[in-house]
């Protein structure tokens, strides 16, 4: 972790102690906010997915995909045909 994210950390830690002992209500978020943080981690889940999936389609894992082996037998090696 960084400086300025322990920083932070520490930061949110000193306000919910003081929140806590003085009693003081915490910063109330209005509906709007709420509503597009849900979105955005819909967004943000949706994203993710797509990119292990891409990912997975790019370089698949050689064992869950198993070429045929009838298929390899046949295939022959052949010289005069390299590039």
């Amino acid at each position: 972790m960084s400086v300025a994210g322990l920083k932070k950390q520490f930061h949110k830690a000193s306000q919910l102690l003081s929140e806590k002992i003085s009693g003081a209500e915490g910063t109330k978020l209005d509906e709007d906010f709420l509503e597009m943080e849900r979105k955005i981690e819909v967004t943000n889940k949706s994203v993710f997915d797509l990119l292990s999936k891409t990912t997975e389609y790019l370089q698949p894992n050689p064992v869950i995909v198993e070429p045929d082996r009838n298929q390899l037998s046949s295939i022959t090696y052949n010289p005069l045909l390299t590039l």
